[in-house]
């Protein structure tokens, strides 16, 4: 009987143990589980579902030193949009990229057009007469003198005569004609006249013996000699004008140039010109002066006059 009442003494002193230490243990988990709980947390759909979406409540705070801001306008770049002070504002110094227009000194100064300017003297000094008697005051062909033209083999003839005229070192002479540029000409003239220039151009550096082997270098020849034969301004009123896909099926593209190196070939051309006359004149009054029985001053006076050649300022420009 003692040994009953003992055995369940210590039975009962071990359920009380256990208890106790699944009670401690429980304690022990939830202290933890707190702990652990801002940390991670990790809730099932269901438990995230469950949860209230209603936001935080705002409180307002007043910000501290404010001062009332100036109401926009709604479009401010807009023209009637003026600084308080009346002045306008200078797009140049809002746009750094946008600059102002260089001039020809800039250009030669700055060494990106020198190779440029290397083969402008070169195909001058082949094509533009050497003495005063050849020169040609009429050195620019105005679209114009095209107009009375119907056929692309008139075009042609107007332009041969004129580069005979102007550039009389070159070999002129008759061109091929496309076969599809009847066609042209009556739905873009413009682009036909700056095909017929361009093609002149290619078959009479061919003829003058200056063709060169890169063809990058010779189509770059080629535009250059638009503008030394005086055709500048005829290809560049149709240059832009010719769908590229028509210039593709009548051969080489139209334009082998950017169009701020056109501007620098015509400027350049330009100034290269006065640099001739200029020369030509000095030779005509030397010979005056070493024989002025020969020549009336009144003779050298009419003769200068054939050499002003009115430029079209900004001709160039207005048809890029």
């Amino acid at each position: 009987m003692e040994y009953i009442i003992l055995l369940a003494a210590i039975v009962g002193t071990f359920i009380v143990l256990m208890g106790l230490s699944s009670l401690q243990l429980r304690k022990l988990r939830s202290t933890h589980r707190r702990r652990l709980q801002p940390l991670l947390w990790i809730t099932s759909a269901r438990q995230l579902a469950s949860r209230p979406l209603a936001p935080r409540p705002q409180v307002a705070r007043p910000l501290a030193n404010t001062r009332p801001l100036a109401k926009r306008p709604s479009n401010a770049r807009s023209s009637h949009h003026q600084p308080a002070d009346g002045r306008k504002r200078d797009r140049r110094a809002l746009n750094p990229s946008i600059s102002a227009p260089q001039s020809l000194e800039q250009k030669l100064a700055s060494g990106r057009y020198h190779a440029l300017q290397k083969q402008i003297e070169v195909l001058a000094a082949r094509g533009w007469p050497k003495d005063e008697a050849s020169w040609n005051s009429s050195f620019i062909l105005h679209p114009t003198a095209l107009d009375t033209a119907s056929h692309p083999h008139q075009i042609l003839e107007i332009l041969i005569y004129h580069a005979r005229q102007s550039t009389p070192g070159f070999e002129v002479s008759q061109c091929v004609l496309p076969s599809t540029l009847e066609s042209v000409l009556v739905s873009h003239r413009l682009g036909a006249q700056a095909l017929l220039s361009r093609a002149l151009c290619q078959q009479i550096l061919q003829n003058s013996g200056l063709n060169q082997q890169d063809v990058t270098l010779n189509e770059r020849d080629t535009d250059i000699c638009l503008f030394v034969c005086g055709f500048g301004r005829v290809f560049l009123k149709g240059y832009q004008k010719l769908p590229l896909q028509m210039q593709q099926r009548l051969g080489p593209r139209l334009g082998y140039l950017s169009d701020v190196e056109y501007i620098f070939v015509h400027q350049y051309i330009m100034q290269l010109r006065k640099t001739y006359q200029s020369q030509l004149l000095g030779r005509l009054q030397g010979r005056h002066q070493q024989h002025p029985n020969r020549l009336e001053p009144y003779r050298i006076s009419s003769y200068f006059a054939k050499f002003t050649n009115a430029p079209f300022a900004g001709a160039l420009i207005l048809a890029l």
